[in-house]
């Protein structure tokens, strides 16, 4: 589906230097015993039992998206501490507080594993990022209790799913939520401090996708009157 969406392909970008310091930082926080490999300098958690037992499975799409104003603002405001970025595809910036967790290789991912199961302590991060993740998981309820396992007390989650979206995998693509079904997942463990849809997530962009594809598939002249 990737390709067929257009999306990017894979680039690469000279951040070792970047990494080799933040990876510094972050290996206080790894959590012991668990299984890894190194891959150059990215710590490899993806095991083939992490797989099977969460669905995951490998893909050349590329997911690449800019951070919004609402995700940029713990990325400012933590700029001295670390914040995890669960699900990141590949990024156009690479933000030496940020740490890239992801199960696709890009040459921005830091952290390679499975949301399921967070290869980090209790308590870890100063904030926590998810964006337009938590409809790949297979799992997301087991996902959000490790969202919340690893962020700081008094520190900031931002999560955005979709509500009307096609299917589009990367490689997978299980839910969509509603209001409630998002609140649901956070508001025993959190304060939900705002639930809104913003601007850049508008209802118009997935009616767009939505009647686009349908279009796609109209013989040549129906989709020229159409």
């Amino acid at each position: 589906m990737g390709y067929k969406e257009k999306r990017c392909i894979r680039a690469s970008s000279g951040i070792d230097a970047l990494r080799a310091e933040k990876l510094r930082r972050l290996e206080p926080v790894i959590r012991q015993g668990l299984p890894y490999r190194k891959r150059g300098l990215k710590y490899d958690f993806l095991s083939a039992e992490l797989r099977n037992e969460t669905g995951n499975s490998e893909s050349d799409n590329v997911s690449l998206n800019s951070y919004d104003a609402y995700a940029l603002g713990p990325i400012a405001r933590y700029r001295d501490g670390l914040i995890l970025d669960c699900g990141a595809g590949r990024r156009l910036r690479y933000y030496q507080n940020v740490v890239n967790y992801e199960i696709v290789d890009y040459d921005t991912t830091d952290v390679l594993g499975v949301g399921e199961d967070l290869p980090f302590k209790d308590h870890s991060f100063d904030a926590v990022l998810s964006i337009a993740v938590l409809e790949h998981v297979r799992d997301p309820f087991k996902c959000v209790k490790e969202l919340v396992r690893v962020l700081k007390p008094g520190g900031q989650l931002i999560c955005c799913v979709p509500f009307l979206q096609p299917l589009h995998g990367y490689p997978h693509n299980y839910y969509n939520m509603s209001s409630q079904g998002l609140r649901a997942l956070f508001e025993r463990s959190l304060v939900i401090d705002d639930h809104v849809v913003i601007d850049s997530i508008g209802p118009i962009w997935s009616l767009t996708w939505i009647v686009q594809s349908w279009a796609a598939g109209l013989p040549a002249q129906e989709r020229k009157k159409f």
